[in-house]
């Protein structure tokens, strides 16, 4: 894990997506403008490397 203090990119960008991710998991029916702007960013739920490709 990083320190606090390297002020990492990917770090805040990882805080500034986290909460109105989980407020969607947790409240899908409550409005969240945010999530409407993150979630236009999510690739189709993938997750790669797509381990799904045939031998």
């Amino acid at each position: 894990m990083a320190s606090k203090q390297s002020n990492s990119t990917g770090l805040q960008l990882a805080d500034l997506i986290a909460r109105p991710i989980g407020l969607n998991c947790l409240r899908p029916k409550q409005t969240n403008k945010s999530f409407e702007v993150i979630k236009e960013k999510i690739v189709n739920n993938k997750v790669f490397p797509d381990n799904k490709k045939p031998l």
